[in-house]
């Protein structure tokens, strides 16, 4: 008998082997009542992951010793232990996801990485740090950044790191700015470093900007590990997509039989020309003609074009007057003679 039924998390990212044969019971002191184990379940992902989100890691949720990596059926309750697995490759610092309306960026991958804030003193982007690895709401503190990025929550701060297997059986979960301490870039003394506070702003609509004590531009001051160190450095993963929703400019207003759109509505940057206000883009989609066609009219040129640096021939979304910028596309044949 299968108390939990067939593992539930059994799809084409990850390779699953079960034992439902497999029965242990886990004793966590004497006052504390047994969990009683009937099924086991490993998950091998790809070889070019890095870390494995999903199972239940060491005294997080059971406190029963449950730290190898590996999927549980708990007799108990008739469920499986853990979440479904999530494989997070590796650290790319040339993959940014920025929010300019919440001025925070996650640098690192398509959904995990090391959250930075940007300072208007200095104009620069710079880590957040003095955040406790084992702070017991620290999942909180990622719900609230992965929500100004526009995901839906956070996925986790801690993973098990993968052997070049992709296995974890012979792994260990560690939090998540441990293992990128060694990946992510060296931040210059003059960057600025945002300190968080020991609060989490509860209000609607909070921002972790608001969850910042201070901003330490300039080398830390001696003796001050929560600026200084790596290891405090807020590191983790948000839940899968981005849940923006419609752009400020709603769908592209243009999509029609006579040319191909390809739209990118998480698409967000700062134009920021040294002589004219900042133009704040959420939205970006690029049109193709048919084949006969030699041009294109529509995309801006002027004023923006030469101004903000618009002239890839895209259309892009002004967050300012809730516009696209440029016109409805025309596609111009070939000229003959």
């Amino acid at each position: 008998p299968k108390p939990c039924g067939n593992f539930p998390w059994d799809t084409d990212d990850v390779t699953v082997s079960c034992n439902y044969t497999y029965t242990d019971v886990k004793q966590w002191g004497s006052t504390e009542p047994p969990i009683v184990l009937q099924g086991r379940c490993t998950v091998t992902c790809l070889p070019e992951a890095d870390m494995l989100v999903g199972p239940p890691y060491s005294d997080d949720s059971y406190g029963y010793g449950v730290e190898d990596g590996a999927y549980y059926c708990n007799v108990g309750n008739s469920t499986w232990m853990g979440a479904e697995p999530v494989c997070l490759g590796g650290y790319d610092n040339s993959n940014v996801i920025t929010d300019d309306t919440n001025t925070v960026r996650l640098v690192g991958g398509e959904f995990y990485g090391c959250v930075e804030l940007y300072d208007d003193v200095t104009r620069q982007w710079g880590p957040v740090r003095g955040w406790s690895a084992y702070r017991q709401d620290r999942m909180s503190w990622a719900d609230l950044a992965c929500r100004n990025l526009g995901f839906r929550e956070g996925l986790a701060t801690a993973a098990y790191r993968l052997t070049t297997s992709g296995d974890v059986s012979s792994s260990w979960v560690s939090p998540l700015q441990y293992h990128y301490r060694q990946s992510h870039p060296f931040y210059p003394s003059t960057v600025p470093k945002f300190v968080v506070s020991q609060t989490l702003p509860q209000w609607e609509n909070a921002t972790l900007h608001d969850a910042i004590d201070r901003v330490v531009r300039g080398p830390c001051p001696d003796n001050d590990w929560r600026c200084s160190s790596d290891y405090r450095t807020m590191c983790l993963a948000c839940a899968a997509e981005r849940t923006q929703g419609p752009t400020p400019c709603g769908d592209f207003p243009w999509d029609t039989d006579d040319v191909t759109v390809s739209c990118d509505y998480t698409y967000t940057d700062v134009k920021r020309p040294w002589s004219r206000n900042p133009l704040v883009l959420q939205g970006r989609c690029t049109v193709t003609c048919p084949p006969e066609a030699d041009m294109l009219v529509g995309p801006v040129s002027n004023p923006y074009g030469d101004a903000y640096g618009l002239k890839d021939g895209a259309y892009y979304c002004n967050v300012g007057n809730s516009t696209w910028v440029g016109s409805e596309p025309v596609c111009l044949g070939k000229a003959f003679t």
